[in-house]
């Protein structure tokens, strides 16, 4: 369990739009659709992940499951993390300011 705060954060991605290309008269498009979502980084590499860090991972799960959610595939792979607000100017980010985000819900 963990029993000390965590920061209080997004747990997933940010979530910008679904948009599909608008079709033509001229027939069928080759174009997908577009799932537009917040760009949060690198997947984590836990073992350069300090003691605080990891926990803060696991409070990502435990607070998704505290609202009815389950990931379905907690693996490395599945956390991301940057540095610092994706809204900062890269010279502006630090080391010491790490975000953590879940992703794949194919399992969910």
């Amino acid at each position: 369990p963990v029993h000390n705060p965590t920061p209080v954060g997004a747990i997933v991605p940010i979530f910008y739009g679904y948009y599909i290309l608008a079709m033509g008269t001229r027939g069928t498009s080759i174009f997908s659709p577009i799932l537009l979502l917040e760009d949060c980084g690198t997947p984590i590499e836990p073992t350069e992940l300090d003691f605080d860090d990891r926990q803060e991972c696991a409070a990502l799960l435990l607070r998704m499951h505290y609202h009815g959610w389950t990931q379905g595939s907690f693996w490395p792979r599945n956390i991301l993390m940057q540095l610092g607000d994706h809204s900062d100017f890269s010279l502006m980010k630090s080391p010491n300011d790490r975000r953590f985000r879940l992703i794949d819900f194919e399992r969910a």
